[in-house]
Formats: C-alpha cells, structure tokens, sequence
C-alpha cells in the first residue's frame, strides 16, 4: 500500500510539473514557441520592467520589444523578445557584461545538450546548446565588453538562415554583374 502511494505521489509530481511547464526552454520562467506576448508583459512587470516596442521582425513579421531591466541578473544589459505573427515567443536575445560568458556556459550545459564549443584561451567565445525545439547560442565577440545569449526557436533560426543564404547569393550575383 506504502509503495502505490508513494508512486502516485510520483507520478502526480511529474504530471503536474509537465502541466505547469516545469520543462519549458527559456529564460526567466519562459518558454520559447509556448509563451504568448501576454506571458512576457506580465513576467516583466512582475519584475518592475519597463519595455516598449521596436518594431516588427524581419523573418517572423511579429512584433519585438526590448526591456533594459536586469530582472535581478548582476551584468543584465538589455533582453530583445521576438514573437511570431501570433504573438508566441520566438526568441530572446540577452545583452549581458562579457565577464558572464563562463558562468553561462556552466549553467547552459548542465541543462542543455552541447551542440557546438569554441571557447579559445584569447579570442571569440561562442557556444551552442540544444532542447527539444530551441537552440541556443552564447556569443562573445573577443574585442567587445558585451556579450550574448539567445534562445532562438528552430522555425525563427531556420527562417533567419534561409533568408541570409538568398541574401548572401544575390549579393555575389549583384557583384558578380558589376565587373
């Protein structure tokens, strides 16, 4: 009898979890591709932020707004969200002080599976993870004091790629007509 309870405890500790999104990939208690814009304007005023709308985005012809509070983070600079069209997150795009990128790094992968690392002695910084259908990447260019850490979703990052790649062709072809 001891040990039915005991699974039933377990087992509604995990549903629940599930339910609740204990298992959703972004920051501060979000989840990118399952957060709404609603869900972000209430965590950020939650947290005492201000934030204001920058505009739409290019691949995902949703709406972006920036937010320049910390959210209790020491090095938080400023933090982008980009929504799809319906108003689902996107993406999240963190400015933080350079001197984060190890701790970061730390963090990421006891959470996250390590796609990729480059991490030289001297030199750019750059790393990415993956869960379920989000990567994310933590970017520290060498000759900045700044750095990043995105949480991009597969549609918004496959889009952005595509769109480079046509970017990149027409420009050579353009060139490539001019001589």
């Amino acid at each position: 009898m001891k040990r039915i309870m005991i699974t039933m405890v377990v087992a509604i500790m995990f549903t629940s979890s599930i339910a609740f999104g204990a298992d959703k990939v972004g920051p501060f208690g979000l989840g990118v591709g399952t957060s709404t814009l609603s869900d972000v304007e209430k965590v950020l005023t939650e947290n005492g932020c201000r934030y204001k709308k920058t505009g739409v985005n290019k691949f995902t012809k949703g709406p972006m707004y920036v937010a320049g509070c910390n959210m209790g983070i020491d090095g938080l600079n400023e933090t982008l969200y980009i929504f799809e069209a319906d108003n689902t997150l996107a993406g999240v795009v963190i400015g933080l002080n350079k001197n984060k990128f190890s701790s970061m790094f730390d963090n990421f992968n006891s959470k996250y599976k390590l796609v990729n690392k480059e991490i030289p002695f001297v030199g750019n910084k750059f790393a990415s993870f993956k869960k379920q259908n989000v990567t994310m990447e933590l970017d520290s260019p060498h000759m900045s004091f700044a750095m990043e850490a995105r949480y991009i979703s597969d549609s918004l990052l496959k889009r952005f790629q595509n769109t480079n790649a046509v970017e990149r062709e027409s420009k050579k072809q353009k060139e490539a007509a001019a001589f």
